[in-house]
């Protein structure tokens, strides 16, 4: 059975405001690691979209403003939080790569490369965590 579009992850059930707004938080929870910056992420989405709530504008919008509060001048901190960013909404938000690529608007060679990357970047993190 082939995944429709904005769908749920390991769901047939389409989008709905509240399954966005989950998606949302769910993916900011994770590339935040607080729920009080989570949820301002999320509003600040929200607000800076007004009008246009797809799940790829708001996901979009939420990339800029994660950018904005981690705002940083070393380009590889940026980048660092682009490749977590793709890894989340491959594997949280179960995006399919081009829709990605799309969303932080680079080509999709490199999407993969970034999920190949921070994926193993998140094993090692993990295996790192259950050592000490």
């Amino acid at each position: 059975m082939k995944r429709q579009p904005h769908t749920l992850p390991l769901s047939t059930t389409p989008i709905t405001p509240c399954n966005t707004l989950h998606t949302l938080y769910t993916v900011a929870y994770w590339l935040t690691q607080q729920s009080n910056e989570a949820e301002e992420l999320v509003r600040a989405a929200y607000q800076h979209r007004q009008g246009d709530t797809t799940l790829h504008s708001l996901l979009d919008a939420l990339r800029h403003h994660a950018h904005r509060v981690g705002a940083t001048t070393n380009p590889l901190e940026a980048e660092a939080l682009d490749i977590r960013f793709t890894v989340l909404l491959a594997d949280v938000a179960r995006l399919k790569h081009s829709e990605i690529a799309a969303i932080v608007q680079q080509p999709l060679a490199v999407v993969r490369y970034w999920l190949l990357i921070g994926r193993q970047q998140l094993a090692s993190e993990q295996t790192l965590r259950a050592s000490a």
